[in-house]
């Protein structure tokens, strides 16, 4: 994303906080369910998925979450957080419209859309303004907050800030980061980590059992009560005596449950949080003395030299499958390199099914998703958008390599064939999509990429089918 961004959002943003501070009005929406979809008043393109607490009234100002998404599934965050913002009282809205591949002024139209509607509509509290994304949309959430200086917080998902942007103490908001043990961007986070103490940034990274997705409900919970609290620790709100009790104690629970599974790493990073973020709330002598011990053990040393030892596997798999994949167009013994391909895939793929955690399971599927991502994502934002078909297909058929019980990718398969004017190819992968489990009937019908087989018997059939299996 190119950094030129921050300059458009902020000016964008900043005009649009002004006027609709004075265009305010009192929507009368459903209270305490997700409303699917809202749009703007000044560009009905423009969309978003809404939560408003059972309570809300206009009579007082509410906090706001701003959730991006990388393929726009605006309802998907707004579901995951539905409880925590019940519980803490936050509006939560998620953007249709926002998604990865982006061009700078068409994602500023979006930002500044969402924050127009949003304040004409809503009471809200402009110190507690958060944004949260996944993936792609963590990056967005990062460039929101730091080019309108309007963020109090952000809670990323998967994936840390936008490139090239970095970790500064005149960055002013707050950063909750959610990873994914098997996650691929797992470095990534580990060294962002890193930058945010050295900015002295304050910040929090929670791991949990899960691959590259959004953050579970839990930790989505616990992203918004660490707002909460530092809401409290600010004056925003009012300091609850027992929210702070209540939320220092869950969190040394866990801490202390990591420590009892030998994941040290995992247990001083919590124990360390702990101790930085209730300093001035409540003695955490004991905590800092829990920190200070693993800080000087052995048992911390060889968790960090794991830890780097998986990362440098991955990378090493990762690197390898992509760089034999590259040379399979040019290669004269295709077929022989193809099999040994899928030879080193198919034993991660094994490796990856391991029931137990390990960190040869951690490695391998890292590994793969990342080979997976890095494919499925370049056929998609960059070879597709750019009508360069074949390039597209090749790299599809390697995330195909890696997911091959997958129903979308035969299904971009089917479209990219399609649109290249392959219609007996685009039939067959549509027909495989279907027999995998494709059943959004709705996407085919709205898909402009298949109208050149629209009047094909076999697409005519594959599409009753759908429609048939599904309602």
């Amino acid at each position: 994303m190119n950094l030129n961004l921050c300059k458009s959002c902020l000016s964008i943003i900043f005009v649009c906080l002004f006027c609709s501070l004075t265009l305010f009005s009192q929507s009368e929406m459903p209270k305490g369910e997700v409303i699917e979809k809202v749009e703007t008043q000044s560009d009905s393109a423009q969309t978003y998925a809404l939560y408003l607490p059972k309570n809300y009234s206009p009579e007082k100002k509410w906090a706001i979450l701003y959730a991006f998404e990388p393929i726009g599934r605006g309802k998907l965050p707004v579901t995951i957080y539905q409880d925590a913002a019940e519980k803490y009282g936050v509006i939560v809205v998620g953007s249709y419209n926002s998604q990865n591949g982006l061009d700078g002024t068409t994602l500023s139209k979006v930002l500044s859309a969402l924050w127009d509607d949003t304040h004409q509509r809503f009471s809200i509290d402009e110190k507690r303004v958060y944004a949260t994304g996944f993936s792609g949309g963590s990056r967005v959430a990062s460039i929101f907050a730091s080019s309108c200086m309007c963020v109090t917080g952000v809670i990323g998902s998967g994936a840390g800030f936008s490139v090239g942007l970095k970790p500064s103490p005149s960055l002013q908001f707050i950063y909750f980061s959610a990873i994914g043990f098997d996650d691929y961007n797992y470095y990534e986070i580990r060294q962002l980590k890193k930058l945010l103490e050295e900015a002295k940034m304050t910040h929090r990274l929670e791991r949990f059992d899960g691959a590259h997705q959004w953050l579970p409900k839990e930790l989505a919970e616990e992203g918004l009560a660490w707002m909460q609290l530092y809401a409290m620790k600010n004056g925003s709100v009012a300091k609850d005596e027992t929210f702070i009790k209540d939320n220092f104690q869950q969190r040394l629970s866990k801490s202390e449950s990591y420590l009892n599974k030998n994941q040290y790493l995992e247990a001083f990073q919590g124990f360390s949080a702990i101790a930085f973020d209730f300093k001035d709330l409540l003695n955490v002598s004991a905590v800092e003395e829990k920190v200070k011990n693993l800080q000087n053990s052995e048992e911390l040393k060889k968790a960090l030299k794991e830890e780097e030892s998986q990362i440098q596997s991955q990378e090493r798999h990762s690197s390898y499958i992509l760089s034999e994949w590259a040379k399979l167009e040019r290669s004269e013994e295709r077929l022989m390199d193809l099999a040994n391909i899928r030879t080193y895939i198919a034993k991660l793929q094994k490796t990856s099914e391991e029931k137990e955690d390990s960190s040869a399971r951690r490695i391998a599927r890292r590994s793969l998703n990342q080979v997976y991502a890095g494919s499925y994502e370049t056929a998609l934002f960059n070879y597709e958008r750019a009508k360069k078909y074949n390039q597209a297909l090749i790299s599809f058929e390697l995330a195909n390599e890696i997911y091959p019980k997958s129903s979308r990718i035969p299904y971009d398969r089917a479209r990219v064939y399609a649109l290249s004017g392959q219609k007996k190819k685009a039939l067959e992968f549509l027909e495989k999509a279907v027999g995998f489990g494709f059943k959004n009937w709705q996407e085919l019908e709205s898909e402009k990429g298949f109208d050149n087989i629209r009047q094909e018997e076999k697409y005519k059939k594959l599409l009753t089918q759908i429609k048939t299996t599904n309602n």
